[in-house]
């Protein structure tokens, strides 16, 4: 039960329920506040936060454990495909049928969540939102995609297409993607 600051219940000595009615509906209803200072304090609490976990994504360590080359590299992503298709219930497509483009698609997400700290990480660090659990992913999944580019240059197109796929806007596009500025 909700106890509204103008119900009969209420009572200002009574700690619990001044804390029930200064927290209302929580920080949704402070966004909708008539107040300008409510309305600041959540957005600035909300961006703090987020600043955080991108500090906390930055800081991670990520390498890329991985000596096989690039052909190994596709035939074992392959096989964790046809693996992840079978338990679904599905046909995995033959892997000579299978295009370069979509081997080096496997492979790259293979690596990222096989031989680097990106699964574990995801797993080990719960947020409060999904904002926040969203830009943690993002940052990682784009230091990640930067350490297989850099140890797999065949793969850094399949690399750059996927960073290129979770920006939001061209400007977090053109400053996570120096390399195509620079050979254009």
């Amino acid at each position: 039960m909700r106890i509204t600051q103008h119900s009969p219940f209420a009572r200002e000595d009574d700690p619990e329920t001044v804390e029930k009615i200064r927290k209302g509906r929580g920080r949704f209803a402070a966004y909708g506040s008539s107040k300008p200072g409510v309305r600041r304090e959540v957005r600035l609490t909300g961006q703090t936060e987020l600043r955080k976990v991108l500090r906390a994504a930055r800081a991670l360590k990520v390498t890329l454990q991985c000596h096989e080359t690039v052909e190994e590299l596709h035939r074992l992503a392959y096989e964790n495909y046809a693996a992840i298709t079978l338990a679904d219930g599905r046909t995995p497509m033959d892997f000579h049928r299978l295009h370069l483009s979509t081997k080096n698609r496997l492979t790259v997400n293979y690596l990222r969540h096989a031989r680097t700290v990106y699964d574990a990480s995801l797993l080990r660090n719960r947020f409060s939102t999904t904002d926040l659990r969203s830009s943690y992913n993002k940052e990682l999944k784009v230091r990640c995609l930067d350490e297989i580019a850099s140890a797999y240059p065949q793969l850094a197109d399949e690399c750059d297409r996927q960073r290129r796929k979770i920006s939001q806007t061209l400007e977090e596009a053109a400053v996570s993607l120096p390399q195509i500025e620079q050979a254009a």
